[in-house]
């Protein structure tokens, strides 16, 4: 089994916005596989539309304890699925989603966190599976031991 097949191209009709149904309706909790840089910002886009919304009554009111009964909800909702995408996101650039604990340091973790996030695509077919960004020319089970029927 080649580990390093080299793909024949990118993937050319991935539509952002059916990347992030997919990430909201069946990645919003998977922490295993890989994510494509289209299919992290979309969602956080996504998301940070979202919160603008849920805080829009405490904006047009000015009651600050609107801020909290309307955003706390939907910042708590999606806590999982932006710490699912952000695993799924490292381990497409070849790094174990470990590595989002840097975060946590101030200033410097978040903005090397960011730099990371921001790199491109591991062509190869890692640990945590094929790429979604390119075609390759064998069937899955070929390429990886999880889509292996004698596994």
């Amino acid at each position: 089994m080649d580990q390093t097949l080299v793909p024949m191209g990118i993937r050319e009709d991935t539509d952002p916005f059916e990347e992030m149904k997919d990430a909201l309706t069946s990645g919003y909790r998977d922490f295993s596989g890989r994510s494509t840089r289209s299919q992290f910002w979309t969602f956080h886009i996504f998301s940070l539309v979202l919160v603008a919304f849920a805080a829009m009554p405490a904006i047009f009111t000015g009651n600050e304890a609107w801020s909290a009964v309307t955003t706390l909800p939907v910042l708590v909702g999606l806590f999982i699925p932006l710490l699912a995408i952000t695993a799924r996101r490292l381990h497409d650039t070849g790094r174990t989603a470990k590595l989002a604990v840097i975060a946590i340091i101030p200033w410097l973790g978040a903005l090397l966190l960011l730099i990371i996030l921001m790199a491109d695509s591991e062509p190869e077919v890692n640990q945590w599976g094929e790429s979604p960004k390119f075609i390759y020319d064998t069937p899955k089970t070929q390429r990886h031991p999880r889509w292996s029927s004698a596994a």
